[in-house]
């Protein structure tokens, strides 16, 4: 004799889905609706390709640093995790806080459960999420320092800004 599955079981395996989908079409209209068309155009016309291809070099070499601040507590305390795992868990972060307006909050509980999940410890897990949050937010700092500091060598800056 087989069982059926509960009704609300099988709803709650595609709620996700359901969910995720939603947000997908959802995007998808705002993008149609408010994409400047004609600049786009004029955007792609323009772009020089060597600059495309250095920032997109760029952006994937934030992922990794990202990726290595995750690692960088698992390593001084002997455990082993590897590259492409905290890569792909960089890349996820960043989608989720994108796409999740939750300040960071339910992207760094992924992280920190995927790295529990891949025998890392908790307190070693706390200690890299830490990490995590005290880089970001002092290269938030040292960026806002060199753009005051160009500001007001170019002339740009009054003491308001400053």
């Amino acid at each position: 004799m087989t069982t059926q599955p509960h009704p609300a079981t099988a709803w709650s395996r595609w709620l996700p889905w359901v969910f995720g989908s939603a947000i997908l079409v959802g995007v998808v209209i705002v993008a149609i609706h408010f994409t400047e068309t004609k600049d786009l155009v004029r955007l792609v016309q323009t772009a020089k390709p060597r600059w495309i291809v250095l920032a997109t070099v760029l952006q994937m070499l934030t992922y990794l640093a990202q990726g290595e601040v995750f690692r960088a507590p698992v390593r001084v305390t002997g455990h082993r995790i590897g590259a492409a795992l905290v890569y792909k868990l960089s890349l996820v972060k960043l989608f989720m806080d994108q796409a999740l307006p939750s300040a960071g909050i339910s992207s760094t509980v992924f992280v920190a459960k995927s790295l529990q999940r891949n025998g890392i410890p908790r307190s070693v897990v706390a200690a890299s999420m830490v990490l995590n949050l005290a880089s970001y937010h002092i290269a938030y700092v040292v960026c806002l320092l060199a753009a005051l500091a160009i500001t007001t060598a170019t002339g740009h800056s009054n003491w308001i800004v400053l």
